[in-house]
This record gives structure tokens, sequence and C-alpha cells, in this order.
């Protein structure tokens, strides 16, 4: 054990749908957060969101604890009674039900192309593209970010941009006017400043 009372070994990995789970908590928390803050307002919007949320914490082996505390943290307005009764009909639903496909929750919370860029969402489906429409601007982005990549790994390697290549270019450059001969005869004699002014 560590100082901090963590296991001091490697760390247990994760299966992918946990894994797939907690990012989408993410998400969602990060969607509702940018339209609401941190309280959800007490309305059926409201309570219709709070639900999305224990639908993802459901899951959990220690479900009805988390879940009471997400019900404290993002609806403090709500009694004791009416969250369990929440918490009861959620953990009563069907599997199915509470994994929501990407599609569908983007459908569901209304989540636009541009706010699932601007805060940066990666489990949830936009609602305003249709599924070609969302394949093709990520092929896309993914080929943008491709070829960043790639530039920066080109400068770090010392390869000059191709903007810097031809300002430093001799046909931009230009020398042999400067001493007053045709570009063959510079070439001729050699290419280089100081032959060329020598003779």
């Amino acid at each position: 054990m560590s100082d901090l009372g963590r296991p001091s070994g490697p760390r247990k990995r994760l299966n992918s749908a946990e894994a797939i789970r907690r990012l989408r908590l993410g998400d969602i928390k990060k969607v509702l957060y940018s339209r609401y803050g941190y309280v959800l307002p007490d309305d059926d919007a409201g309570r219709a969101d709070l639900e999305l949320l224990l639908d993802c914490v459901s899951f959990v082996p220690n479900a009805p604890f988390r879940m009471k505390n997400i019900i404290e943290v993002w609806a403090p307005w709500m009694d004791t009674a009416e969250s369990y009764e929440l918490v009861e009909a959620v953990l009563r639903k069907p599997e199915y039900l509470r994994k929501i496909k990407a599609d569908d929750l983007g459908k569901v919370i209304n989540l636009t192309y541009a706010e699932r860029k601007k805060l940066g969402i990666r489990t949830i489906a936009p609602a305003d593209l249709s599924p070609e429409e969302f394949e093709a601007r990520r092929k896309e982005r993914r080929r943008e970010n491709d070829r960043a990549r790639k530039t920066r790994k080109r400068r770090q390697a010392g390869v000059r941009s191709r903007t810097t290549y031809r300002a430093t270019a001799l046909r931009k450059l230009r020398p042999w006017e400067r001493l007053g001969i045709s570009e063959r005869t510079w070439y001729r004699r050699g290419g280089r400043w100081q032959r060329c002014v020598r003779q």
C-alpha cells in the first residue's frame, strides 16, 4: 500500500464496456454543465436529464449509493422520498433501456455537432447530422489531425516547410541578377557567391 492508502501495484485494466460507460458519464456531465451549470433545473427537463445520469451510474457495484450522491450534487432541490422513488425506478428498468446507444442519446439530449465539437464530446453522436454525414465529418477531421501530426513530425526532424523553402530558394533570390550574369552562367561557374564575385 502507498502512503495515500491506494494499492501500490499496477492498476487493474478496465474492460471496454466500463471504460465507455465512464467516458459517457463524463460527456453527459459536460453537456449538462454547459447548459445548466452545477444544478439541474427543478422541472421535467431537469428530471429527464437527471435520469440519464442515473441510467449511466446504475451499472456500478454500489449503484444506489452512487445514484443518491448524483442526486444530491445535481438536484439538491429533490426531497428524499422522490429521490428514493427515482433510484428504485431506474434500477427496475431493464438493462437495454439504461444502455442508450450513442445516436439515441444524442437525440434525447438534442446535442448539435457544433456543441459536440466545442465540448470535446466523444461518446455521443450529434442529433443534427445523419450517420453518413457524421461519419464523413469524422473522416475529414481524422485526415486533418493526421496531416497536422505528420507536419509536426517533419518539423521536429528538421525538414523545412514549403513556405520557408520557397522563401530561401535560389529561384526566388536570383543571385545571378545581382552579379549581372545569366542563370546558366552562374550555375556553370559552380553557383557559389564567392566564385562569382572573384570572376
